[in-house]
């Protein structure tokens, strides 16, 4: 859920969150209040509340 008039990209920074300590580019998003999957709330003022609601989704070879 977002608001048109204030959504926007914040700044651009480095985050050092992947396996190893690899640093990658993040840019945290503003005017985002939540992020809603399967109906529970994810992420809430940019932090995540624990829920895993969703399931993997796995490519396939095109079956034409």
């Amino acid at each position: 859920m977002f608001d048109p008039d204030t959504v926007g990209a914040g700044e651009l920074g480095e985050g050092a969150d992947c396996p190893g300590d690899a640093v990658r580019m993040r840019r945290p998003s503003s005017g985002v209040a939540c992020t809603v999957v399967n109906g529970e709330v994810l992420i809430e003022a940019g932090e995540h509340t624990g829920a895993l609601p969703g399931r993997l989704l796995r490519s396939s070879a095109y079956q034409g």
